[in-house]
């Protein structure tokens, strides 16, 4: 696969380094959004669906994926050179992933889909949810990742979850050279498990009290700023 890897993040916007998401300098927001035209960049977000979650923050968390998806510059299509398209995979038991949506630049396919998808409510395995992403939303015969784009894996965890299937899964991402991101909501988090999914990077975590935070353009405008 293409990709950059997660040594992708050195020199996103306007440092040479990487740092912390809480010490990105605030730039307008128009420019979060030209800085996503520049290239290639497509964007799975795997969102926990286990009972620890709840039916509302479910819907937050639908409403962060909508909104990401309409600040982002779409692809013109699935062979686009440059821009951005969008996946949504829910992950809960070993045998209980669902693929909201592959991954699409369509953002009425976005929306009608996410308006559709129903919240699991069931465990948390995270490893299980890495591995059906790469066979069915990256490989997928249709619609799977561009050859030549960044390949970003965004979690929506807290990261208490199963271990089963975690390590292949990490070896999993770095071979396919995902760039990760790792939203963690709540004060109760697996942070090994956090570690292990960022593939060691601390700066590509976010910490958030609560599902309410991404909302707040103070979170949400660096989100964008971050993968873009």
């Amino acid at each position: 696969m293409g990709g950059r890897g997660p040594g992708a993040r050195l020199g996103r916007g306007s440092g040479a380094s990487p740092r912390s998401p809480a010490h990105h300098p605030v730039s307008p927001p128009e420019l979060y959004v030209a800085q996503c035209t520049q290239r290639p960049v497509d964007i799975v977000f795997l969102l926990d669906g286990s009972e620890r979650l709840g039916e509302q923050n479910f819907h937050k968390a639908r409403r962060f994926v909508e909104e990401v998806s309409r600040r982002l510059t779409l692809a013109r299509r699935d062979d686009d050179p440059l821009n951005a398209r969008v996946a949504l995979l829910q992950f809960g038991g070993p045998r209980e992933q669902q693929v909201a949506f592959p991954l699409t630049s369509n953002l009425t396919v976005i929306q009608e889909a996410l308006a559709s998808a129903r919240y699991l409510n069931s465990f948390s395995h995270v490893g299980a949810g890495i591995v059906h992403a790469i066979n069915q939303v990256v490989r997928g015969a249709r619609a799977g990742a561009r050859r030549h784009a960044e390949l970003d894996f965004v979690f929506l965890t807290d990261g208490v979850t199963g271990n089963d299937s975690l390590e292949e899964a990490v070896h999993s991402m770095r071979k396919q050279n995902v760039v990760p991101t790792v939203v963690a909501v709540g004060s109760d988090v697996d942070a090994d498990v956090l570690s292990k999914i960022s593939l060691g990077d601390p700066a590509a975590v976010f910490r958030e009290k609560d599902y309410d935070s991404l909302a707040q353009p103070g979170f949400f405008d660096r989100f964008i700023r971050w993968i873009c």
